[in-house]
């Protein structure tokens, strides 16, 4: 399963007039509505049409639909996606349907199309009927982890739609030291944001210590510029060549892995560490929304009452700052 997934739903399905009743049209709309807001994308087909026919004044729209329709554009989770065919569908479901298939080779769905029926010219596995979704093996249908081998490669593959249309992501894993042999290739996350035509705000989260607890060390006591160096040293060229820039904290503890972003939340069992034996794999399981905000509230430095900040900083670009210094305290002793 995709930890995010992207759909098409044709007009059809929030058409009040393809359903024996309003009652059963905004029925079928709930069924779709919280899986797509969690962990979903809809392509808005044709640069806008699609949202655009819903959106307008025709009575035939549910307005469960036009609700949906909203918060999908309001959340960010609108993707357009420029005409596939040459004539547009109008208000015909099966060449909205056409469209989105037409699109789905330009583009790979990692979800599916999303229809009222089917029709001799619009089905197939990657198409299934609001009232048979559970049958198709693309519909989240509350399922929300996933096994991901711990390679480079697929890590990438499976946050490709976070990275490219988030407008934040966090990267939040205690041990990440992107000078460590197992953490080397981190880099090639970020330069997989860097192609995306977004430039999303990138935060990276880490402890101030090294080690197990029994011998566990303090890099800050000797050099308050130790994580400072090594991100600029490892990151800071592929940040500048892409656009980027990330801000890293330091905090004094935490345990658990995360990537979090305005579109999902992901907790990842062994965090962003790469190995070379094959056929690896480790869980990830996506959060539920309430859940993401409160792991973002945590790692907010504004927010949170679980951590302390030791140190912030911004890669490439100047110092942005010493917590401990603006209280009038030496944080590398902490």
């Amino acid at each position: 399963m995709a930890v995010l997934a992207d759909y098409v739903i044709t007009p059809d399905v929030l058409d009040v007039n393809s359903y024996n009743s309003r009652g059963e049209c905004g029925a079928r709309i709930a069924t779709i509505r919280d899986e797509i807001l969690a962990g979903g994308l809809v392509r808005d087909l044709r640069d806008g049409e699609w949202s655009n026919l819903i959106l307008s004044g025709d009575d035939r729209w549910h307005d469960l639909g036009r609700k949906l329709v909203k918060a999908l554009r309001i959340n960010n989770r609108l993707v357009r996606h420029p005409p596939a065919l040459k004539d547009p569908p109008g208000h015909d479901p099966a060449r909205w349907c056409s469209e989105a298939l037409a699109s789905n080779k330009h583009t790979p769905l990692l979800g599916g199309v999303i229809t009222r029926t089917l029709t001799r010219d619009c089905g197939g596995s990657t198409v299934a009927p609001i009232d048979q979704l559970a049958g198709a093996q693309w519909w989240q249908h509350g399922e929300s982890t996933a096994l991901v081998r711990r390679t480079i490669d697929d890590y990438i593959s499976h946050l490709d739609l976070i990275f490219r249309h988030a407008t934040h992501i966090e990267f939040i894993d205690p041990h990440l030291d992107p000078s460590r042999r197992d953490y080397r290739e981190f880099r090639q996350l970020i330069h997989a944001i860097g192609k995306s035509r977004r430039r999303p705000l990138i935060e990276i989260h880490r402890v101030n210590y090294e080690g197990p607890p029994s011998s566990r060390w303090f890099p800050l006591k000797e050099d308050r510029m130790h994580y400072k160096k090594i991100f600029e040293r490892c990151l800071g060229e592929t940040l500048r060549t892409a656009g980027l820039t990330a801000t890293v904290y330091i905090w004094n503890d935490f345990h658990d892995r995360y990537l979090i972003s305005n579109l999902v939340g992901v907790v990842l069992s062994n965090g962003y560490n790469t190995t070379t034996k094959p056929n690896v794999t480790t869980t990830w399981a996506r959060l539920g929304r309430s859940h993401r905000d409160n792991i973002e509230a945590e790692f907010n430095p504004k927010t949170t009452a679980s951590h302390e900040l030791i140190q912030e900083f911004s890669i490439p670009g100047s110092h942005v700052g010493d917590i401990g210094e603006r209280r009038g305290i030496v944080a590398a002793n902490r």
